[in-house]
């Protein structure tokens, strides 16, 4: 069983959607998104918002979210 982390988004950053619009849209601060990973080192990471399926980039997580 994997264990689903949370995180509290502090600044605004943009994530892209999962298909099939693969649209760009900015996470607003004071939202709580989760993972399935923990964001460390390069690239992006499905994390979900709201029920949505989104990616987004490893550093924005790391500047951007803390753990509530």
């Amino acid at each position: 069983m994997q264990t689903l982390l949370r995180f509290l988004v502090v600044c605004p950053f943009v994530a892209l959607r999962e298909a099939p619009n693969h649209a760009f849209l900015t996470v607003p601060a004071g939202s709580i998104i989760e993972a399935e990973h923990e964001p460390v080192g390069f690239g992006i990471l499905a994390v979900r918002l709201g029920g949505q399926e989104l990616w987004a980039f490893y550093r924005d997580l790391q500047e951007c979210c803390t753990i509530p």
